[in-house]
């Protein structure tokens, strides 16, 4: 597990690897369906070269798709992490 952060300020809170797949997550601290940009996602598109799946964890309960991010309740982010 790690982050990621470019000299421009993108980042993204966490970048975790289970098995082959990668995750790339941002954390927000909302129990409504969070606004979030999408710039820390596309930098780390710009570098990572393989395919990863974008989610932000919310303290919410509503499962949403936004432009290909998921939007999770922050229990389910575990789960998909098999946590």
């Amino acid at each position: 597990m790690t982050n990621f952060r470019t000299s421009h300020g993108a980042e993204v809170d966490f970048i975790v690897q289970v098995d082959q797949e990668i995750f790339a997550i941002e954390c927000k601290a909302t129990s409504s369906a969070p606004k979030f940009s999408q710039n820390g996602f596309k930098s780390f598109e710009s570098v990572v070269n393989k395919p990863f799946r974008r989610i932000v964890a919310y303290l919410g309960d509503d499962k949403l798709v936004r432009d290909e991010v998921e939007i999770l309740p922050w229990q389910d982010v575990l789960a998909v992490l098999k946590l």
